[in-house]
């Protein structure tokens, strides 16, 4: 079952990004309502690091946009610094980030971080 325009709407009412994780829920078979739950409780869509204390990126009551120099700069820092959070989906394990860029996604791309988050989630 595809996600319904009218669906979108209304998930976009509280949440930015929603047509990249419609998207990413109707090539995956992932619920959306649920994508929407797991999108609103990490970010509400917004493309930022997250404010894991101490982590790459991190400052804490300032949300802090991803880019793609910055991301480049936080894969520095996380050689020697703990990991944190990017993008929509709040991807933080180091792991994940190679395959990602191995698969030709680009983290800092809200649509392919949010497509690579729902992956993770809907592997059985």
């Amino acid at each position: 079952m595809s996600v319904t325009e009218e669906q979108i709407a209304a998930a976009g009412q509280w949440l930015t990004n929603v047509e990249a994780l419609a998207a990413a829920c109707d090539q995956t078979g992932f619920p959306f309502y649920l994508g929407c739950t797991i999108l609103q409780k990490e970010t509400g869509g917004a493309n930022i690091f997250g404010h894991d204390r101490g982590g790459a990126f991190s400052e804490s009551g300032h949300d802090i946009e991803v880019t793609k120099e910055r991301y480049q700069k936080f894969r520095e820092l996380i050689r020697h610094q703990s990991s944190n959070g990017v993008g929509p989906m709040q991807i933080t394990f180091r792991g994940f980030f190679d395959q990602m860029e191995q698969q030709g996604l680009q983290p800092w791309v809200p649509a392919d971080n949010i497509r690579f988050g729902i992956s993770v989630l809907h592997r059985t």
